[in-house]
């Protein structure tokens, strides 16, 4: 079945976002955003991997300002079945 999420490149193979491109118990989808303040102070990033046959979704965000200290977040959860 057809998502809206079929309509960008998320996905490894043509197939629709839904349907893994192999069964392998430690295949995943990731994707990530990053970035810099214009003057270079501070980075921030956004990670998320769901991995299907598990039945994980992963997240994470991280923040690292120039000379002081990071944060890192991270969950997991369980929110659907395994395929």
């Amino acid at each position: 079945m057809l998502n809206q999420f079929d309509d960008y490149p998320v996905h490894q193979t043509p197939e629709p976002v839904a349907n893994p491109a192999t069964g392998g118990w430690n295949f995943y989808d990731r994707t990530w955003i990053n970035g810099y303040a214009s003057d270079g102070s501070c980075y921030f990033a956004l990670r998320m991997a769901i991995y299907p046959h598990r039945g994980v979704l992963d997240c994470a965000f991280s923040v690292v300002e120039a000379g002081a200290s990071a944060l890192l977040l991270r969950l997991a959860a369980r929110p659907f079945l395994a395929c």
